[in-house]
C-alpha cells in the first residue's frame, strides 16, 4: 500500500521523497539536445492543419535533422518503438529541459505553463487528435501508444514555441514536427538521452 505524506511517499515500507534530484536538476541540469536548426516563431497550428498525416511511411527519410537517425520498414516495428521505455525517457527528458530551463530562468512565465497547455490543447491538439490521428489510429489497427505520442509530440512543440521568445534553445519537438509535415512518424528512440538516434517510420 502506498501512502502519501508531505513531499514523500511510503512504498513497500520505504519512504522515498518525491522530491529527490528536483533541485539539483535545476541548478545543475543534465546535458539536452541541442538543435543545429535556428528556428523562430512560425504559425505552428496552420502547419499542423496542413499535415498529411503519415503519407510517406516507410520511404527513405530525408528531413534534415539534427541527431542521427534510423529506420523501421512497418507499422508494427513502429509501434514496438513506440511503446519503448526509451521512448518515453527521450520524450520526457526534451520536455524536461525546457521546464528546467525556464525554472531557471523565467519562474513568473513558467507559471502559466499549465494555462497555456490546456489552450493548446482544446485550440488545435485535441481537434488534430479526433479528425485526424485517432481515425488513422482505427483504421490501421494500431496501438493507442501512436495517439498519445503525437499528441504527446505536438504539444511539446507548441510549449517550445510560446516560450521561444526567451531564447531557451529547446527544439527537440521543433525537429520532431518536422518529421511529422514530411509524412513520416518520429517513434522512437536508440541510445542514451541525448545521445543516439532518433527511430523513424
Amino acid at each position: 500500500m502506498t501512502q502519501k505524506k508531505g513531499t514523500f511517499v511510503n512504498i513497500g515500507g520505504v519512504r522515498v521523497d518525491l522530491n529527490a534530484g528536483m533541485i539539483d536538476a535545476v541548478t545543475n541540469p543534465p546535458p539536452g539536445f541541442v538543435s543545429k536548426h535556428r528556428f523562430q516563431a512560425t504559425d505552428l497550428y496552420a502547419r499542423a492543419r496542413e499535415i498529411d498525416w503519415f503519407r510517406n511511411c516507410g520511404s527513405p527519410v530525408t528531413v534534415e535533422l539534427s541527431m542521427h537517425t534510423e529506420s523501421v520498414d512497418s507499422w508494427s516495428a513502429a509501434m514496438i518503438e513506440c511503446e519503448s521505455e526509451n521512448w518515453e525517457t527521450a520524450t520526457l527528458e526534451a520536455r524536461n529541459q525546457l521546464t528546467i530551463f525556464l525554472s531557471k530562468h523565467n519562474r513568473d512565465k513558467y507559471r502559466n505553463w499549465n494555462n497555456i497547455t490546456r489552450e493548446h490543447k482544446e485550440m488545435l491538439v485535441n481537434p488534430l487528435v479526433d479528425e485526424h490521428i485517432q481515425p488513422f489510429q482505427k483504421q490501421n489497427d494500431l496501438s493507442m501508444s501512436l495517439v498519445h505520442s503525437v499528441e504527446w509530440n505536438i504539444l511539446a512543440a507548441l510549449m517550445e514555441l510560446s516560450y521561444i521568445e526567451y531564447n531557451h534553445g529547446c527544439f527537440f519537438f521543433h525537429e520532431l514536427f518536422m518529421v511529422y509535415e514530411a509524412g513520416h512518424c518520429p517513434c522512437g528512440w536508440r541510445g542514451e538521452w541525448p545521445n543516439g538516434s532518433l527511430i523513424v517510420y
